[in-house]
């Protein structure tokens, strides 16, 4: 009676084992199942305006920009302006020391009145006064270029803009700049009214990029300030880092601040394409099969019907629908992630 007693209280442990067992399996697979249903979600066709565009990142440039130097050589006298100057064309930058420079027009004076005097001597014979005409055309050009190299003592600007930086100092040495060489740079000089920003573009987006296209340009030192641009120019030389192949492109700044710098880093978002008053759903809700296009509308009992769709403008978020769905219909969406917080739509 014992022996049969303990079988029993064996038997019923064993069954009841299995039972939660089975509980626990019936809970899970209604718990995945319920799971796989919430990541489907259903979204309605919307009518709106879709934006495409293309988004880089590029630095600040001042075009504009030269460096000045002194076309005679010498000693610096003075320096009238110093970093960060505002300075108008014409305007008077720094000074040679001009004394031997003033003596050498005196020379060329008194040159010119020698040649004169030749030639007022010059024997009837032709050849003495071609060799007397000669000597005073020289000395009548030496005298030209004396006066024009003691005006060239006076360093100028050549155009309104901003002393970026000052390379000379009263009693330092210059060289003059010549056709062969660009001699010893004095200031550099830049127009800060002109801006624009440098880009690269890898090959497949450039494909869509043209000039005058508009560009939204955010600043990484000024992340609340958003500047207007457009497409200026686009290299046609590609460049190859590490396998990618990227294109040179020039955005220019539209009424830039003063708080610009040469070099600033900055990301651009270029306006490819602009869809106003279209059918627009989730592109999640997209499925391509055999080469078409294909959604899931859900009807009014709750039933699915899978439609083909034509599509056109598409981001990563929203597709525009041309033919095959109308305003208010509702379609699947097959969430990617689990448990999420919505779509983003």
């Amino acid at each position: 009676m014992t022996v049969v007693s303990k079988r029993n209280s064996f038997l019923s442990i064993v069954l009841f084992i299995i039972g939660i067992f089975l509980v626990a399996f019936t809970c899970g697979c209604s718990s995945d199942a319920s799971t796989q249903d919430s990541e489907a979600q259903t979204v309605k066709v919307t009518r709106g305006t879709l934006e495409v565009s293309v988004e880089t990142s590029g630095h600040v440039d001042m075009p504009n920009q030269t460096n000045v130097a002194f076309e005679v050589g010498g000693t610096v006298d003075e320096v009238y302006v110093d970093l960060g100057d505002e300075v108008e064309k014409g305007q008077k930058l720094a000074k040679l020391e001009t004394s031997s420079l003033e003596r050498s027009v005196e020379q060329a004076k008194t040159n010119l009145e020698d040649a004169w005097q030749n030639l007022s001597q010059a024997g009837p014979d032709a050849r003495s006064l071609e060799v007397a005409r000669n000597q005073l055309k020289r000395a009548q050009i030496a005298l030209e270029n004396a006066r024009d190299n003691l005006e060239k003592a006076e360093l100028l600007a050549p155009f309104d803009g901003e002393i970026a930086k000052v390379m000379v100092e009263e009693g330092g040495q210059v060289v003059g700049s010549s056709a062969m060489s660009p001699g010893t740079a004095a200031f550099l000089l830049i127009d800060p009214s002109k801006v624009v920003v440098i880009a690269q573009i890898d090959e497949i987006d450039i494909a869509h990029v043209e000039r005058g296209q508009e560009a939204a340009i955010t600043l990484d030192a000024f992340p609340n300030l958003e500047l207007q641009g457009e497409v200026a120019a686009i290299s046609r030389v590609g460049e190859s880092v590490s396998g990618v192949v990227t294109y040179e492109t020039k955005l220019a700044v539209e009424d830039p601040p003063s708080t610009l710098r040469s070099g600033m880093t900055c990301t651009a978002e270029i306006a490819i394409e602009r869809k106003e008053n279209v059918l627009l759903v989730s592109t999640l809700a997209i499925k391509f099969e055999g080469g078409k296009s294909i959604v899931k509308v859900v009807g009014p009992e709750g039933e699915t019907e899978t439609m083909e769709v034509e599509i056109g403008v598409q981001t990563a978020e929203r597709t525009e629908i041309k033919e095959g769905l109308q305003e208010g219909d509702k379609v699947l969406v097959e969430s990617v992630e689990r448990g999420g917080g919505g779509l983003g739509f």
